[in-house]
């Protein structure tokens, strides 16, 4: 039961952010290009589900990845912010990322979009400076990982461009 409970506790550790952290990002905005489907070679094909901030409790998707609404648009400056589970269905696989890799992202506006990783790393939860906003056009992918999910694996992205038809 000690282990269940310790799980729980970092796993909702994980998720609650606070809205200093995310304060220069933009708000919820009705015309901005929000990510729906997140593509990573054939290893990673999954939608993508814009969720507010509910009490500084991100809600997050069991069946793909979860776009943190009050964070920046595709071709925003700012950090565009994506969580996915640990499942090799969802973003259990995205370890192999080391840097230089070219994928997309679908946007709302039925485009698709062109990022390169800049870095990854593993990192502690309580470690978000990752999540603060930024002044190019960053996104920033991230998922549990470690024993018990008690760190974090983060992906930093840039936007390169629209992928050409």
């Amino acid at each position: 039961m000690g282990v269940g409970v310790g799980h729980r506790y970092l796993y909702q550790r994980s998720l609650s952010l606070q809205k200093e952290i995310l304060a220069s990002n933009q708000t919820l905005a009705t015309n901005k290009v929000i990510p729906v489907r997140l593509k990573i070679w054939d290893m990673i094909n999954i939608p993508v589900e814009a969720v507010p901030l509910n009490h500084n409790q991100w809600l997050i998707s069991e069946t793909g990845a979860t776009y943190l609404a009050e964070s920046a648009g595709i071709g925003e400056p700012g950090n565009m912010i994506i969580y996915g589970h640990n499942k090799r269905e969802i973003l259990g696989n995205i370890r192999v990322l080391k840097g230089g890799e070219k994928f997309t992202i679908g946007g709302s506006d039925g485009k698709q979009y062109q990022y390169q990783v800049s870095w990854v790393r593993e990192v502690d939860p309580n470690e978000t400076r990752w999540l603060q906003p930024t002044t190019t056009h960053a996104l920033t992918i991230f998922t549990c990982s470690g024993l018990m999910d008690s760190r974090r694996f983060i992906v930093r992205a840039e936007l390169r461009g629209e992928e050409e038809e």
